[in-house]
């Protein structure tokens, strides 16, 4: 996203490739000035990139059981080398640095506006088109991946709304009359999200928002179901008929939203079903065990589109039930990080973002926000008996 949102200003100044490795070699540097600083940790930043080498090892050797090149596999290698473990690595050093956290929650607001500036033009005024007539754009953003971008800025944008109070934020949105811009920004996401045609992306959409609410409603120590909630039905139901009458008359050539009325009335999933049954078919062949780190390319000839099936054919039932207690893990440790600040649904936010992505719009080795909220549980600790200290620490971070 960070790729595209560069290509967008500056177009032909970097591939995706080229910002990779980059960004795989500042990474690297700097994980050794965090290993020789970081006095906490440090063991598991160890355990973590051994664990990762043998990973990366049992990928590497997948290939020579099929005795064929997939350029599929081949990329997501990469992206599993020098993308997803560094962001683990990261992460878990991220997890021990209270001031650089801060920062983050601090630059939500700015990232949930460059995201729906980006997303809004790639929706409303791209520059070309994919052979379905859909939205496509030169700096690299298609239907998808401009509807996961607004979704993404939606989640940032919500943020800012409900915590405009509790965190100390930084320029121009110090002034609490963007709060109500804002407000702007998250309708403006819902429209590109439906003229894009981005169907995970709508759906990641309603969960944030919903998991917005329920944030708002442990702020304000209300009910999720109240009288208030009755009105944000209503509320949300009448920008939705607007919003889907608007969307169904516009006359852009690239509107995507017949493809989301194909879902709902249809259950038209693009040929996703058939990948996710040849991936059963698949499993079924080696439930156990599964057939090796990124067989799915030489069983499916693609990934599935879901994490679940994808793990089945690579890692079976046994690998398959380490991912999702993985997953089940990062759920509840973000939960924890909630009651002691409840600023720190940022890090939900990411985990969400990064889930419903891998259910339904990629390769589950190849998602950095899910890899990334992991590793950054895995090295927070939350102690029953310190909570008091962590909660001074976040009165601190505020005050500073």
């Amino acid at each position: 996203m960070f790729t595209c949102a560069i290509l967008y200003f500056l177009p032909g100044l970097v591939t995706y490739k080229m910002m990779a490795i980059f960004m795989a070699g500042i990474s690297s540097v700097v994980l050794l000035w965090i290993l020789a600083n970081l006095k906490r940790k440090v063991d598991t930043l160890l355990l973590t990139f051994f664990l990762f080498a043998i990973l990366i090892f049992l990928y590497y050797t997948t290939a020579s059981l099929y005795g064929k090149i997939n350029e599929k596999y081949n990329s997501f290698f990469l992206v599993l080398a020098g993308q997803i473990a560094p962001t683990v690595l990261c992460a878990i050093a991220v997890a021990q640095m209270k001031r650089v956290q801060y920062k983050m929650k601090q630059y939500a607001p700015y990232v949930g506006a460059l995201f729906t500036f980006i997303s809004f033009t790639a929706a409303f005024f791209p520059d070309s088109a994919t052979s379905g007539g859909f939205v496509a754009t030169e700096s690299g953003l298609n239907y998808q991946t401009t509807s996961y971008l607004a979704a993404y800025a939606a989640a940032f944008n919500l943020y800012f709304i409900i915590f405009n109070d509790k965190i100390k934020w930084i320029g121009l949105v110090k002034n609490t009359k963007y709060v109500r811009i804002y407000f702007i920004l998250v309708l403006i996401n819902l429209m590109s999200i439906m003229i894009a045609g981005g169907r995970g992306g709508l759906l990641l959409f309603l969960i944030q928002a919903m998991f917005a609410y329920w944030t708002y409603t442990k702020k304000k120590n209300i009910k999720f179901f109240s009288g208030r909630t009755i009105q944000l039905i209503i509320a949300v139901s009448v920008i939705a008929v607007i919003g889907i009458a608007f969307a169904s008359s516009f006359g852009g050539a690239t509107n995507g939203f017949s493809r989301i009325v194909n879902t709902v009335e249809h259950q038209d999933e693009n040929g996703r079903d058939v990948l996710r049954g040849l991936a059963l078919l698949s499993f079924l062949d080696s439930p156990i065990w599964g057939h090796g780190f990124g067989s799915v390319f030489y069983e499916v000839g693609e990934y599935s589109h879901n994490c679940i099936t994808d793990a089945l054919v690579e890692i079976g039932v046994i690998g398959c039930s380490v991912f999702i207690l993985l997953l089940i893990m990062t759920w509840r440790k973000t939960g924890k990080l909630m009651q002691v600040d409840l600023t720190d649904a940022i890090w939900r936010i990411v985990y969400l973002d990064g889930l419903v992505m891998s259910f339904f719009s990629g390769y589950y080795l190849g998602h950095i926000p899910i890899y990334w909220i992991m590793g950054f549980v895995l090295g927070y600790s939350v102690r029953k008996n310190n909570l008091k200290n962590q909660i001074s620490q976040a009165d601190n971070l505020y005050r500073y």
